[in-house]
């Protein structure tokens, strides 16, 4: 009982490069047609590329949208802005 009151457990110390996951050499940015083939042609990257690709795909439509909804609402404030000049000019001749 004494000798493992003796040696408690050590602290955690980094691990040694052994113990160390491997670790792979960072590579570029996937192109077009990686995306299709997985990089150097490797055969398709798999469930996970196409599912981020679809999460890319609905922010990209969503943004659009909310660009358009953006533009109509620029639209009618330009066109409430004509309809007021109209309006004045017209108080002016009248």
């Amino acid at each position: 009982m004494e000798e493992q009151k003796d040696s408690p457990t050590p602290p955690k110390e980094p691990m040694s490069p052994k113990e160390l996951p491997p670790q792979t050499p960072p590579t570029s940015p996937l192109t077009r047609q990686d995306s299709i083939s997985g990089p150097s042609g490797l055969g398709p990257i798999g469930i996970g590329f196409d599912w981020g690709m679809q999460y890319v795909d609905r922010e990209i439509l969503a943004l659009r949208k909310k660009k358009l909804k953006l533009q109509v609402e620029n639209l009618k404030l330009q066109n409430q802005k004509l309809e007021m000049e109209i309006y004045t000019l017209q108080l002016k001749e009248g």
